[in-house]
């Protein structure tokens, strides 16, 4: 009768330099999935504060154009007072170009200074300018007369605060026609495809 004696067998030891940590081509799958996810953050955040900004601009234009049919009711009444005079027309005031021009003749944009005053006027009116958020009104110096307006810019002032902020006032007088009020946009260039106008909310 035989003994059959099993030896037994312990296991191998594996290397364990095969097993520790990131392999260079890993830690670069890494960092390229991670600044994938960034980009997209990135870009997300700047699609919903320029979404965020374009609806504020058209509340502030919603406003004005309310407190405009107000004050032509109110006008009705006052024999000889019309609108104020419109501001130049965008593509008189600014030759398409990049960058966009910084410093800009405030005569240019008279109009909805005057307006504004206009509608400050009838107590109506300036209701409805009131609800108006300080950061859509911005203080301009005149200094020729040292007299300050208020005048009513779109939600990229603080990006860039010049007068391309400036909401543009346009009316021909005597044609019967209502007023238009416009803001360059997100890229502040007055006459391209983003501008923001009253006829088209």
């Amino acid at each position: 009768m035989s003994i059959c004696i099993m030896k037994s067998r312990r296991p191998i030891p594996l290397d364990r330099s095969d097993s520790a940590g990131f392999t260079l081509a890993e830690i670069l799958v890494v960092i390229v999935i991670i600044g994938i996810l960034i980009t997209g953050i990135i870009q997300v955040g700047s699609y919903v504060r320029t979404s965020a900004q374009i609806k504020n601009t058209k509340t502030v234009i919603s406003e004005l154009v309310a407190a405009l049919n107000e004050y032509q009711i109110h006008i009705r009444n006052l024999p000889g007072l019309d609108f104020p005079p419109g501001d130049r027309t965008p593509t008189a005031m600014f030759p398409l170009g990049d960058p966009p021009p910084q410093a800009l003749d405030p005569l240019d944009f008279n109009g909805i200074i005057e307006l504004y005053l206009r509608l400050d006027q009838v107590p109506a009116c300036k209701t409805i300018l009131d609800r108006i958020a300080k950061k859509n009104t911005v203080t301009f110096i005149d200094p020729v007369e040292r007299l300050s307006y208020i005048v009513l810019v779109d939600a990229w002032k603080n990006e860039r605060i010049n007068q391309l902020n400036w909401l543009h006032y346009e009316y021909e007088p005597g044609q019967g026609n209502f007023p238009v009020i416009r803001s360059a946009g997100p890229d502040t260039l007055f006459g391209t495809a983003d501008d923001i106008i009253s006829t088209d909310i």
